[in-house]
């Protein structure tokens, strides 16, 4: 496994299914003991499948970017302005 896996899991990106209905989200340490105990195989998804399963393209990233930015400037003015934050 990649650190792109290590990160994947803990954003909750792999889940149980028992008789094909989702049960749950696996956390990393619960992902390991599954697998340690046998209930599971370890999963077998290339670091290729996790980034291609990236929602974030260019435009939502400067979106985001550009929001970060006016919410730094607001927050420098209130406090130029000692305005309550």
């Amino acid at each position: 496994w990649t650190l792109t896996h290590g990160f994947f899991a803990c954003m909750g990106g792999f889940v149980l299914y028992i008789d094909g209905e989702l049960r749950t989200t696996l956390i990393p340490d619960e992902l390991l003991q599954f697998v340690h105990e046998e209930y599971v195989e370890i999963p077998l998804i290339s670091e290729v499948d996790i980034r291609d399963r990236s929602k974030g393209n260019m435009l939502l990233k400067c979106v985001d970017i550009l929001q970060l930015v006016w919410f730094i400037t607001q927050f420098a003015a209130r406090l130029a302005q000692h305005l309550p934050i």
